[in-house]
């Protein structure tokens, strides 16, 4: 049932929530499962957060989350209702925004309309202290307007030849549509430290060479059955294996983003190239 607030003691004048869009240069990298677990982490620090699903037309974290919709993004886009009357409530500190009510009139995928909803979220901030926005996957004039609109943009990849390939060219995309854009990685279902390290140097070693520019590594994500068993229970990793190693990642990744105000490089890893880089074998 979506929460219709007409008046919230929580508003706080000058209050703006920090805007973290997540990215990837294909599907099925676990983007979305990361976005829910992750501001469901945000959530239990306490913390109020708004997760956004602008995949506009296949967006499924209200599925993740278990939730029934009845409004979403295509309300907010028509200016039917506002941004607080749109959301669905998780749990006392954790809003969605679900990819529900868009039609392809909307004009969402277009940079103008993007960019005004990202204002939209922008003006609704007073509300949250951090807002997750989850992202269709590709390169779109869409996705550059949304991600321009956040204050930083986590690519998730996996550690498969195509999703680094794919990863490379939107980072490549969007380090070349202008200056200013913090972007940084995400490694998700990595099998152990090492092979992180790999990917991760890997990355570097090409886009240093083409870009001369490298990312941080915002976090490593492991491997684990447990993620499944989340998704099928439409549950959150924690609720269903709090103790496991990946929960523990995304607690430690939320703590960073909340206590440091921005998503740094993960423990003992350097941003810069290593002095032999992985071989540079994506194609510029």
């Amino acid at each position: 049932m979506n929460r219709l607030k007409l008046h919230d003691s929580r508003t706080r004048p000058g209050h703006e929530a920090r805007i973290i869009t997540l990215l990837s240069g294909k599907g099925g990298v676990g983007k979305s499962v990361l976005a829910f677990n992750l501001s469901e982490r945000l959530s239990a620090l306490g913390k109020r957060v708004l997760l956004v699903d602008a995949d506009f037309y296949c967006g499924n974290i209200h599925i993740l989350c278990n939730q029934t919709c009845d409004f979403g993004i295509g309300e907010v886009a028509r200016g039917k209702l506002t941004l607080e009357e749109a959301v669905t409530s998780v749990s006392d500190k954790l809003d969605i925004l679900p990819a529900v009510g868009c039609d392809p009139d909307l004009g969402l995928h277009e940079i103008d309309v993007a960019g005004r909803f990202m204002q939209t979220l922008r003006e609704g901030s007073r509300l949250y202290d951090t807002i997750i926005v989850d992202q269709a996957s590709g390169v779109s004039t869409a996705l550059t307007a949304m991600t321009y609109g956040a204050d930083v943009s986590l690519i998730v990849l996996i550690p498969e030849f195509t999703s680094i390939s794919d990863a490379y060219g939107l980072y490549k995309f969007l380090q070349r549509s202008g200056d200013g854009l913090d972007c940084r990685l995400l490694l998700n279902r990595a099998q152990d430290g090492e092979e992180a390290h790999y990917i991760y140097q890997k990355f570097c070693a090409v886009s240093g060479r083409f870009l001369s520019k490298v990312p941080e590594l915002a976090g490593v994500v492991s491997e684990d059955p447990v993620v499944r068993k989340s998704i099928a229970s439409q549950d959150s990793i924690y609720s269903v294996a709090g103790d496991s190693v990946v929960s523990q990642e995304l607690t430690e990744l939320a703590a960073r983003i909340d206590s440091e105000r921005r998503v740094g490089p993960i423990t003992g890893t350097d941003s810069t190239i290593n002095n032999t880089p992985a071989r540079a074998d994506i194609r510029e």
